[in-house]
């Protein structure tokens, strides 16, 4: 009787610790957060807007498409050091002239984002 009550015991611990949905941030000095949420990005009057729609502070760099792709460039992405800092619920606007490798031509842009230590993720938004 007392394995099994310990087995339930464990198995509730794991399954409340597993669907919990946090994680802890350590920007926050390890302080648990909700990490959901994206960055938008849309083109409006010839600015790119951005807004970070997580709960956490983020870090982004954006290129025109085919630029990025096919640059021999290093690109410095998912470190802390790494990009522009987006704070939650932030909007920044960003001149579509101001974007490394924009031009009459262009197509898409490529929006980069990260927590950092996370994953890089990629967001195409079309110009046209």
């Amino acid at each position: 009787m007392l394995r099994r009550s310990l087995v339930l015991l464990t198995t509730l611990a794991l399954a409340a610790a597993c669907s919990s949905g946090s994680s802890t941030d350590p920007l926050l000095g390890g302080v648990p957060s909700i990490v959901a949420g994206t960055v938008t990005a849309t083109v409006s009057s010839g600015s790119l807007v951005l807004q970070n729609q997580t709960e956490q502070v983020v870090r982004f760099v954006v290129h025109e498409s085919v630029y990025h792709d096919q640059s021999l460039a290093l690109w410095c992405m998912g470190g802390e050091g790494c990009g522009t800092k987006l704070v939650q619920g932030e909007v920044v606007t960003i001149a579509l002239s101001s974007i490394p490798g924009y031009g009459p031509a262009a197509k898409e842009i490529s929006v980069f984002w990260w927590r950092p230590g996370g994953a890089v993720e990629r967001t195409r938004v079309p110009l046209r």
